[in-house]
């Protein structure tokens, strides 16, 4: 990945979580292993203004549905079936 396919892929993400209503105070789960797709994944939330909360996959279960509930974050982003048991959906903003 070139700096500029990661700067427009970044910006890409920013677009569409803004596009969702995301912005400043609020948390997007990011559950990918370190790859480009990380670093793009970071960026993007950053880019739109939100915070990211990693989120291990090596951790227990249990352990991410404990940091996911305390955290609550609106969106997730991950690539993994394991992921899919215990994080928000990546397709739909969660507000209360």
């Amino acid at each position: 990945v070139t700096y500029r396919e990661l700067v427009e892929r970044a910006d890409a993400l920013a677009a569409e979580l803004q596009g969702r209503g995301l912005g400043a105070n609020d948390i997007v789960g990011i559950a990918l292993p370190r790859s480009a797709d990380l670093v793009i994944a970071i960026v993007g939330v950053v880019r739109a203004g939100a915070a990211y909360l990693p989120i291990d996959l090596a951790h227990p279960a249990e352990r991410r549905a404990l940091i996911l509930s305390d955290a609550r974050p609106l969106l997730s982003r991950h690539d993994n079936a394991a992921a899919s048991a215990t994080m928000p959906n990546t397709a739909t903003a969660h507000r209360e």
